[in-house]
């Protein structure tokens, strides 16, 4: 894999040599050659600086990628059944925190069997045989909105 250190060694060598032919061009005093070794130079600069843009933007996506790979495995762990997340018998999780934010919330049982709550983004949601309660109402959706 290419990376900065060894990009940055790579060209240690060619500035060495244009340093040392820059030197030779003025005690020449040939301007046409040292105008050129200075405007060549330039060139490795930037080319160096884009080789600096490069690695950074690598790194940003390696990043990024691995973060994906872990959100990735981290919902493959769980079934969704009953309108909501189990990891084995372990649960019930929010589905809308581990859908949208990739965030391992477990739900709070209320009032009614098969009722849960979830503190952290506000969701209401009941199992498909979930007992009816006063105020709640047995909806055959995931998301419940228990307020209207």
């Amino acid at each position: 894999m290419l990376d900065l250190k060894t990009t940055t060694e790579i060209f240690a060598p060619a500035r060495v040599l244009l340093g040392e032919a820059l030197k030779i061009a003025k005690q020449k005093r040939n301007s046409e050659i040292n105008s050129k070794l200075i405007e060549l130079q330039g060139h490795i600069l930037e080319i160096q600086q884009h080789c600096v843009d490069i690695s950074t933007e690598c790194e940003r996506r390696g990043q990024r990628i691995a973060e994906l790979e872990r959100k990735s495995m981290t919902k493959e762990q769980f079934q969704f059944r009953d309108n909501m997340y189990w990891k084995g018998s372990e649960g019930p999780f929010c589905p809308r925190c581990l859908d949208v934010n990739n965030n391992i919330v477990r739900l709070a049982p209320v009032e009614a069997k098969g009722r849960y709550y979830c503190w952290e983004c506000k969701s209401k949601f009941a199992t498909p045989n979930a007992e009816s309660a006063i105020g709640f109402a047995v909806v055959k959706s995931p998301f419940i909105d228990f307020e209207g």
